[in-house]
């Protein structure tokens, strides 16, 4: 038995689905079946698809409060890490201080900080409720603030 894998990929959704309405499509289809009968099955591969599909919804987060997440996220990480690395990184060459500081902060910020305020702003995210929207900003632009207002004051910078 000879098995052939075909995967197609779309660009946007509605090329997705013309094809899957498309007369060729279906054309092509019946030559198969008459020709392979009970060999011939079609499927979607999905997690691929269902993670394809999500990405491409309207209720996807706007980019700019997610931005705002990250810099939530950034902010304080990137102070700490220059406050606890002093004595460690701080006495490497500027290239390769920037290059660890960056690959810690975005993995701590990319798989730890942002899905935890992710999980944490979820209405947030996907509101489109004007006083909503203005009171998440506000409180991420608050505690950016906060983040600020401790970093600047306190005695822990030398």
């Amino acid at each position: 038995m000879v098995q052939y894998n075909i995967r197609l990929r779309f660009s946007d959704i509605e090329s997705c689905l013309e094809w899957i309405d498309s007369p060729v499509r279906r054309r092509l289809l019946n030559q198969a079946e008459a020709r392979f009968v009970h060999w011939f099955q079609s499927g979607i591969h999905r997690p691929s698809f269902d993670l394809w599909l999500t990405s491409q919804l309207p209720d996807s987060p706007p980019v700019w409060k997610m931005n705002l997440l990250v810099w939530l996220a950034l902010y304080p990480s990137v102070m700490l890490l220059s406050l606890i690395s002093v004595d460690t990184l701080g006495k490497l060459p500027l290239a390769l201080n920037l290059l660890l500081s960056t690959a810690i902060t975005v993995a701590l910020t990319g798989w730890l900080l942002v899905p935890l305020l992710a999980k944490a702003y979820r209405d947030w995210l996907k509101t489109d409720s004007w006083r909503f929207n203005l009171a998440g900003s506000a409180s991420v632009f608050a505690l950016l603030i906060v983040s600020y207002v401790i970093f600047s004051s306190s005695n822990l910078l030398i």
